[in-house]
């Protein structure tokens, strides 16, 4: 900018020199030399400072676009983290209200007629000790327990049990499909079952379910599969 500024001073300067010059008769050369030196440097002045202006913007947009980039990232930072917050608080609410209102009749209601391996999965993530305890309470024909009540076992017989007419067939284990042992009593005995058949079984729950060892279910209907 400086260097346009002194280019058009010098040919201002060197057209008075010019006109005076040429009243006085006096030599056109070096007047002209210097208009032309002036007009050299008021071009590169201003093509100078057009170029520092245009960098000077360039740099001032990239620096607004990293600020906005920025300010979006910590925007949507924050939000993510609002969301999560709001739907970890909300989920807890959900649990808490869910264990609040759960009662053993209820739980064991929604356990009617179900696999046993089943019933094993949910009674696990049972949390509540006092809901354990009254579904294990060995008391018939209440509707908090699930003692006596109808049970399904899918799996395979792997050992008949002496019974006292000796292996007739009415008392036997059976491994669930997840691996469960359940000792089967049944109603008559299946003389066509063995070792190894696949079964499907009927019958009342007549143990705990935090026995993880073996289970019992009596007065079972046994089919072969």
């Amino acid at each position: 900018m400086l260097l346009g500024i002194l280019g058009i001073l010098l040919f201002l300067v060197s057209v008075v020199w010019l006109v005076v010059s040429l009243i006085s008769r006096k030599g056109a050369k070096k007047p002209l030399i210097s208009i032309v030196t002036g007009l050299v440097f008021f071009i590169i002045g201003i093509a100078t400072s057009t170029d520092a202006e245009e960098n000077t913007e360039s740099d001032t947009t990239i620096s607004e676009q990293v600020t906005t980039s920025e300010n979006d990232i910590v925007v949507e930072e924050s939000a993510k983290e609002e969301n999560n917050e709001i739907d970890t608080e909300s989920k807890e609410k959900e649990t808490a209200a869910t264990e609040k209102e759960l009662t053993a009749k209820e739980w064991v209601k929604s356990q009617k007629n179900k696999n046993i391996d089943l019933v094993i999965k949910e009674y696990n993530l049972l949390k509540s000790e006092d809901i354990k305890n009254e579904v294990n309470e060995q008391a018939k024909d209440k509707e908090t327990t699930m003692f006596g009540k109808d049970i399904e076992i899918t799996g395979t017989a792997i050992e008949f049990l002496e019974g006292s007419n000796g292996f007739d067939k009415s008392s036997f284990i059976v491994e669930t499909n997840d691996g469960n042992k359940v000792r089967i009593s049944a109603k008559t005995p299946n003389e066509a079952l063995d070792v190894g058949e696949k079964v499907e079984i009927k019958g009342s729950l007549a143990s705990s379910l935090d026995n993880s060892d073996e289970y019992y279910v009596r007065e079972a209907s046994v089919y072969i599969k």
